[in-house]
């Protein structure tokens, strides 16, 4: 989001700056702005995609965003080898497996999407630990959770579709 901020500020300013063109004011400051303009667009968002299980879900998320924002550096976490296996058939930008991976990837994303259960101890079948949860919990990346109503977590007032539309309303969220 601070991204589209910044880009919503440039090009506003740039809109300012051809008014100042054609009033014959224009002064160095077009170039100085395309080239943060440049600087702006060339830094990729961070996306962590964490999963587990058999990693279909995080292998559909990885293959929709690069579909949607082909510049995004996706970083994809199985919980599990199958699940990372799984999401690396996407071709993400790095892959990793296991609990110090997940705090790891917490620290430096700017989103962290996957279902609901990566935020919730001992969801996914006991896959995700307390320490992973925490580590989803308290970065300060955009959590995008998926509200898939398994394991006994059931979100109330979700309403019920299909993991399809969940997971394109998860991406139409970035």
């Amino acid at each position: 989001n601070h991204q589209k901020l910044i880009k919503f500020i440039i090009y506003t300013t740039l809109g300012f700056v051809k008014l100042l063109q054609k009033l014959k004011k224009f002064s160095i400051i077009h170039t100085h702005l395309k080239v943060i303009l440049t600087i702006t667009e060339a830094t990729p968002m961070k996306i962590a995609v964490i999963d587990g299980q058999g990693g279909k879900m995080g292998r559909l998320l990885i293959e929709k965003i690069k579909t949607a924002h082909p510049q995004t550096e996706i970083t994809a976490i199985g919980t599990n080898s199958m699940a990372t296996a799984a999401m690396l058939k996407a071709a993400p930008t790095h892959a990793a497996t296991g609990e110090n991976a997940v705090i790891v990837a917490c620290r430096s994303a700017e989103i962290i999407i996957g279902p609901i259960g990566i935020a919730i101890a001992d969801s996914l079948f006991g896959e995700i630990t307390p320490a992973m949860a925490l580590a989803v919990g308290q970065s300060s990346a955009r959590k995008i959770l998926i509200p898939i109503s398994k394991c006994n977590n059931y979100v109330a007032g979700v309403e019920d579709k299909s993991a399809a539309e969940l997971i394109q309303a998860a991406v139409s969220a970035l």
